[in-house]
């Protein structure tokens, strides 16, 4: 290859966005619904996975459970963890109004980030604790409606660049695709009809499912919740088959064994990390889908046939 090719720079056209200089104050909104799913499964082919799933989720709610989780997505919200790349460039405030008629205030969003919860000061943890007792209750009780409505206030610098969601594009890897953009930011309209940048709600709702510490006993930082635990800047599963602390294989093989579990449960403080994490999953929702054991026999009795067809054929 040529020298000269490798000092080249790899020319990328992209969209940033910085705030216009006379702007002072930049505000981030969104609204947030909490429901009571996990209780039972909506949609489910097994009458015994339902019932055990009701069961435990009973457990979970007696035992206080739920006010475990309801913590930790206070404490990302409250920390506007849901910011991202913005949440620590700059003097942030924010105001939560639920449909409770309660309104709370964070004057420093800043300080919450750098301070262990536990040395958060007073006001701060009366917010974190009234707020988290009604994530809780709404998780907890069907047919209660209970929705926030958040909201940051950042105070920029001079011409302070912002980094909103982008758009997906689909790279096909054609010439007719060069000298397009490769990074384009997600837009919305304002309500004077102006088109403004914003953070997806896919973007916010990922920020406040990082509450899986549960991944290891020794475990420093948290991870989105998902079935294999994926670890987005390593790129690797820490919830695995082999493991044992996969989603699938609690749902397949340990429900039972949690609820029997839940006999020595005490409080909340007593409860096995591996249920908190597996009841973290059925709060984040989605279909789940196992293999039947028809079909595993059946590819077994399929891989089985190859074989001896293959030691005849020699």
């Amino acid at each position: 290859m040529d020298e000269h090719a490798l000092a080249q720079a790899s020319i990328h056209r992209v969209e940033s966005c910085f705030v216009p200089i006379s702007i002072q104050e930049v505000y981030c909104r969104f609204s947030l619904r909490v429901n009571a799913h996990s209780l039972s499964p909506e949609v489910c082919n097994s009458d015994i996975n339902r019932q055990e799933l009701s069961q435990l989720a009973e457990l979970y709610k007696d035992k206080g459970g739920y006010k475990v989780l309801a913590l930790k997505i206070a404490i990302n919200i409250l920390r506007c963890n849901w910011l991202w790349r913005n949440k620590n460039t700059c003097p942030t405030s924010l105001r939560i109004r639920t449909t409770n008629d309660n309104i709370y205030h964070i004057l420093d969003c800043l300080d919450l980030l750098t301070l262990k919860v536990s040395d958060w000061e007073s006001d701060a943890q009366v917010v974190l604790d009234q707020f988290s007792d009604e994530i809780a209750h709404a998780l907890s009780h069907d047919g209660k409606y209970w929705s926030a409505d958040i909201k940051a206030k950042l105070l920029p610098t001079f011409s302070h660049e912002i980094f909103p969601s982008q758009k997906f594009i689909e790279n096909k890897g054609n010439s007719k695709e060069q000298g397009k953009k490769s990074r384009i930011l997600a837009t919305t309209l304002t309500p004077s009809g102006y088109e403004t940048v914003c953070m997806t709600g896919y973007k916010v709702g990922a920020a406040l499912q990082f509450i899986d510490t549960w991944w290891d006993d020794n475990a420093d930082y948290a991870v989105r919740v998902n079935e294999y635990g994926i670890d987005q800047k390593k790129v690797i599963p820490l919830r695995t088959p082999a493991k044992g602390n996969d989603f699938y294989t609690y749902f397949n093989h340990q429900v039972p064994n949690f609820i029997e579990e839940f006999m020595q449960v005490g409080d909340a403080d007593t409860i096995p990390p591996s249920i908190h994490y597996f009841m973290s999953v059925l709060v984040r929702g989605g279909m789940f889908q196992t293999k039947s054991e028809k079909v595993e026999k059946k590819k077994l009795s399929a891989s089985k046939t190859k074989k001896v067809s293959a030691k005849e054929a020699k």
